[in-house]
């Protein structure tokens, strides 16, 4: 029996050794698997963060570059109604205005330009050298030249360095729709039916 008693003894106290180093394994892996969740949790937080902090620059940039480019409009159809009338001192006006405009839209857009994609920059760039074509300073006055649809050198040169004329067709009410749904797209406030 001692050799029963001592097998015995023997087997409960290496029975309780593995259970000892089974409780003693689960507890590090569970301490290691709650501090590896933890990191993960924090590193998410951080990215959220960030994500918020671009989307909020990108939402704000857009805002504003939508805006100067309506100011844009407003004083290229400002520009466009004083050569109309004919009226030198009025077309001078005018012409400083828009070119005013024309500087501080360019000084805001191109250090934001990274906030917008590619296909938006395009017809942005697209709409600036349409108003930019428009008008002509003379000697004598401004004039209305930009008329690519109705000159098919113009539209062929046009093409010639990259700048699609389908674009340019349209009026600038047009292109403007276009940046608008775009940037409408970009900030995930499209309209969806």
């Amino acid at each position: 029996m001692d050799i029963a008693t001592i097998i015995l003894t023997s087997a409960l106290i290496n029975g309780l050794f593995v259970l000892i180093i089974q409780s003693w394994i689960k507890n590090t892996f569970a301490k290691e698997l709650e501090t590896h969740k933890a990191q993960l949790q924090a590193e998410v937080a951080e990215r959220s963060i960030k994500q918020t902090r671009t989307f909020d620059d990108q939402a704000n940039a857009v805002a504003t570059i939508y805006e100067k480019l309506l100011q844009l409009s407003t004083r290229s159809k400002q520009l466009s109604s004083a050569i109309g009338s004919n009226n030198y001192e009025q077309i001078k006006l005018c012409w400083t205005a828009y070119n005013q405009a024309k500087k501080e839209f360019a000084e805001y857009y191109y250090p934001k330009a990274i906030y917008i994609n590619n296909n938006t920059g395009d017809i942005i760039s697209q709409y600036i050298y349409k108003l930019d074509a428009m008008f002509k300073l003379t000697k004598d006055r401004t004039s209305v030249i930009f008329e690519p649809s109705n000159n098919p050198n113009v539209k062929k040169e046009l093409e010639q360095v990259g700048i699609s004329t389908d674009a340019l067709d349209k009026n600038t009410a047009e292109i403007l729709h276009l940046i608008y749904m775009d940037f409408q797209k970009l900030l995930g406030l499209e309209y969806k039916k």
